[in-house]
Formats: C-alpha cells, structure tokens, sequence
C-alpha cells in the first residue's frame, strides 16, 4: 500500500510558511559536520528538493496572491532530501506566531490549531515523526 500524503490547501500554505532559504540552510546545518561540509552532492540533492517544494504543496499563482492547490504526494517515491525538505517544513515552521496578530480572531487561530493537528496526523500516517503541534 502507498504512502500518499493528502494536503488541503489551507495545509499547504501552513507547511510553505517556512521560506525555501530557511529550510535549505537548516539541511545543509544537518549533513555538515564542523570544519568539514558535506561533500558538494549532498548540497546539490538539498537544493533540488527545496526547489520541488513548491510543486509538492501545489504552490500557483493568482492576481496578487499565492494559491495551494496541491495534489496527493506520493511519500515512498520521494528522495530522502525531498523527504527532509518536508519534515523540514514542519520543524520549523513559525507560523503559530500569527496567533498574536489574530488576537481578536478566536476562529482564525481555532481554524489553524485544527488544521495543524490534522496535518501532523497526516504526517506522522505516512512515515513522518513530526514534533507535537506547539501552541
């Protein structure tokens, strides 16, 4: 049976709040060891997942804004840097921070938490082991 991981668009956008550069930086921090980087390949693979993340959550554009409109992904035919690449999403994701902005938005932050404990089920039912969600 294969892993596919379903996203809501609302999903979608939680995980592509972390911007590409932070989740590269944060990859290339892990497969480095101190005074000795990973060899160029393993750097390469990085910025080839970070750059599908954006097909991976459906990311399009419309007039003025970005829309998700992700498709199933199939969790077992992803590299294990486009696998990082996700997780990584998840990890360091900031965007619970928001809550603050949304103070006088009870249902906005109620609509979030759902959807963040919904997506960290998904997550974790197709293979992932996600960090329990924060707020």
């Amino acid at each position: 049976m294969r892993n596919i991981l379903k996203l809501s668009p609302y999903q979608a956008s939680i995980l592509a709040d972390r911007p590409e550069e932070c989740v590269e930086q944060s990859l290339i921090d892990q497969v480095d060891q101190p005074g000795e980087p990973a060899p160029e390949a393993a750097h390469q693979a990085i910025r080839q997942a970070v750059a599908r993340l954006p097909e991976l959550l459906g990311e399009t554009y419309g007039p003025g804004k970005t829309v998700y409109k992700p498709r199933p992904i199939d969790v077992d035919l992803l590299t294990v840097a486009e696998r990082a690449a996700l997780l990584d999403c998840w990890e360091g994701s900031t965007i619970d921070r928001m809550t603050d902005e949304w103070i006088d938005d009870p249902l906005a932050v109620s609509r979030l938490r759902r959807s963040m404990v919904a997506l960290h089920d998904k997550l974790q039912a197709v293979g992932f082991n996600p960090s329990p969600v924060w707020f």
